[in-house]
């Protein structure tokens, strides 16, 4: 076989032999597909997939809370078109003290921001909702910025979890054989 042919038949092979690895649940039904971490721990329900690195999952937190997330192969993420910022704000210029957060649209009602490498999951609670003055602001990646001061309509935002403390990537969708 010549050498550019070698090299095809090499590439198809390798990658024959890279997709033969890929969970084989991207295609299995998802009516009864279980999101785990990388111990076998259960996460939960899978309510769909978002092409084959994403899942949309409700995830209960603190046994009795709700939330809808996207759930990629090592990280949570929020998800798209709900509304939901990431940004946190602080009546202090430095984002210490109480952390607010605006009302997101959809959710369940549920609003929650995930911040910081542990992803933090913070939860809005909407019997506070109130007007305070923001001096500052923090973002995901947990970067402080001084702004304002302006008055905004907010949450108490109570962090409720560390879920990549909770759960060890890498996140696997599984469905159990009938």
């Amino acid at each position: 076989m010549p050498k550019p042919m070698q090299r095809i038949a090499a590439a198809l092979f390798a990658t024959c032999v890279a997709a033969s690895h890929l969970p084989a649940q991207v295609i299995t039904p998802m009516s009864d597909g279980r999101l785990i971490d990388v111990n076998g721990k259960l996460i939960t329900e899978v309510f769909g997939l978002t092409g084959t690195d994403e899942a949309t999952a409700v995830v209960r937190v603190n046994n009795d809370r709700l939330i809808l997330l996207r759930v990629g192969r090592t990280e949570f993420l929020p998800l798209t078109g709900t509304g939901t910022s990431q940004t946190l704000y602080f009546e202090s210029t430095d984002c210490s003290g109480q952390a607010w957060m605006t009302k997101d649209k959809g959710n369940f009602g549920r609003s929650y921001r995930l911040q910081g490498p542990d992803q933090t999951l913070y939860l809005g609670d909407p019997s506070t909702q109130q007007l305070v003055t923001a001096r500052s602001q923090r973002d995901k990646e947990l970067v402080c910025q001084p702004f304002g001061p302006f008055e905004i309509s907010v949450l108490v935002a109570d962090p409720v979890t560390d879920l990549l403390v909770e759960f060890t990537p890498p996140f696997i969708v599984f469905a159990p054989k009938q």
